[in-house]
């Protein structure tokens, strides 16, 4: 059975409500999750370090800086890594550095808005001093026979005015991708 989306009211500020309805006309409850619906709404942004090959021992490391958010704004954000091979992948709160590192891309995931991510943004080989304070770490992949997959299953709702440092360690030459994928709640 299919199931249709219903255009009922628009309000003048712009919100749209909607109402689903099967085929036959009939109301239907459809649920989302709390994630998927911020990407409907065109608040969920992703910065991708696209595959690359790592030498054993080397780390690419990345300042995610959060700006002046409200609270209930500030970015809910998940770590996706995948590796050829074994790599560990570090979360940092508050680290000190002396300089930001390259600008990387930051994108809406939902390609229907143009905007950017005002609450955060990416660079790539920050100049760092102190990692600041460990959040969590990650092993993906096994040795140098099993690479995998590794994402965090429950978001980190991270702090406003509060860089953060994520770095990726190869333990053995391989390849790697990582996706740094958070939602800003608007106001």
């Amino acid at each position: 059975m299919t199931v249709y989306y219903i255009e009922t009211e628009k309000a003048t500020d712009g919100t749209i409500t909607r109402e689903a309805v099967d085929d036959l006309g009939r109301k239907r409850v459809v649920g989302i999750d709390t994630a998927h619906n911020h990407l409907h709404e065109g608040e969920m942004f992703q910065s991708t370090y696209p595959p690359a090959a790592l030498a054993n021992g080397t780390s690419v490391t990345f300042l995610l800086k959060v700006g002046a958010l409200s609270a209930s704004r500030s970015p809910h954000l998940t770590l996706e890594l995948d590796s050829t091979g074994e790599t560990w992948l570090y979360l940092y709160e508050a680290p000190t550095t002396s300089a930001d590192g390259t600008p990387q891309s930051v994108v809406n995931k939902n390609r229907n808005y143009a905007a950017v991510a005002a609450g955060a943004t990416v660079f790539r080989a920050p100049t760092v001093s102190a990692d600041g304070t460990l959040l969590s770490s990650w092993i993906v992949g096994s040795g140098e026979k099993s690479g995998g997959s590794g994402r965090e299953s429950i978001e980190w709702p991270i702090a406003p005015n509060t860089n953060y440092l994520v770095r990726m360690t190869a333990k053995n030459a391989n390849n790697v991708c990582l996706r740094m994928i958070w939602y800003e709640d608007a106001d």
